[in-house]
């Protein structure tokens, strides 16, 4: 099927990455970590998706939280704790 879903993005086994806390919960466009898929030629891997990566984004990505005029880190509210990320 030339549409069929293949996957590009592939996390190490040893990290857990959940969807819905990024799209949901953060608001996160799916552009910010996949690029712009649907211009894309041949689909690739857009972002490293390493640890560096991923802690920069926890840092410096803001998210409003329910109820709450101020807006956290994804660092201020334990995003980088290690076993968030690792089991």
């Amino acid at each position: 099927d030339k549409y069929a879903w293949v996957r590009i993005h592939n996390m190490p086994d040893h990290a857990y990455f959940n969807h819905a806390q990024h799209v949901v919960v953060g608001n996160l466009e799916c552009e910010n970590c996949h690029g712009k898929v649907q211009e894309m030629e041949v689909v690739y891997q857009y972002s490293d998706l390493g640890m560096g990566w991923c802690i920069n984004c926890h840092r410096n990505e803001q998210v409003k939280v329910l109820g709450e005029d101020t807006e956290y880190t994804v660092a201020d509210m334990g995003g980088l704790n290690c076993a968030r990320c690792h089991y």
